[in-house]
C-alpha cells in the first residue's frame, strides 16, 4: 500500500529504531520513528487534515501531540501496512461502544505523511 499512497517516505524496509504501539486491538500498531527530514511537516500534515474535513484551519493545539511513524491497522481507509503516517495524539476519557466513558485513554488520529489525507479511524490506547 506505499507505493499507492504516493509517500516520500517509504520507509518500509527501515529496521525498528523503538517498539511498537499496540492501539485499540493488537494487530494496530505504530512504529514511531524520527520526524523526516523532507516532505511534508507535523503542521502540514494538521492542517491538511483539518481542509480535508471541512474544518477551519488553525495551529496545532497545545494539547495534542504530533507523532510521525509507520502504523499496521486494516480498517484505515486505505488499509494501513507500516504506512509513514501523521499521528495526533490527545489524552482524554475513555469512550465505550454504549457512550459513556470509563478510564484514560490517549485518542490517536491518522493522515498519511505524503499528503496529510485522514485515514478515518480513531483509536483509543487505554493509560490505566
Amino acid at each position: 500500500m506505499l507505493a499507492s499512497c504516493g509517500s516520500a517516505h517509504d520507509t518500509s524496509t527501515a529496521p525498528d529504531t523503538s517498539g511498537p504501539v499496540t492501539l485499540d486491538e493488537a494487530s494496530h500498531l505504530f512504529y514511531p520513528r524520527p520526524d523526516p527530514t523532507d516532505g511534508m511537516t507535523a503542521r502540514e500534515a494538521f492542517t491538511a487534515m483539518l481542509r480535508d474535513q471541512h474544518h477551519p484551519t488553525e495551529a496545532l493545539p497545545a494539547h495534542v501531540t504530533a507523532r510521525y511513524g509507520l502504523l499496521t491497522q486494516d480498517d484505515t481507509s486505505p488499509p494501513a501496512h507500516r504506512m509513514p503516517v501523521w499521528a495526533f495524539t490527545v489524552e482524554s476519557v475513555c469512550a465505550t461502544s454504549t457512550g459513556g466513558g470509563t478510564g484514560r485513554c490517549m485518542q490517536w488520529v491518522f493522515t498519511r505523511a505524503s499528503d496529510g489525507r485522514p485515514l478515518g479511524v480513531v483509536d483509543q490506547q487505554p493509560l490505566d
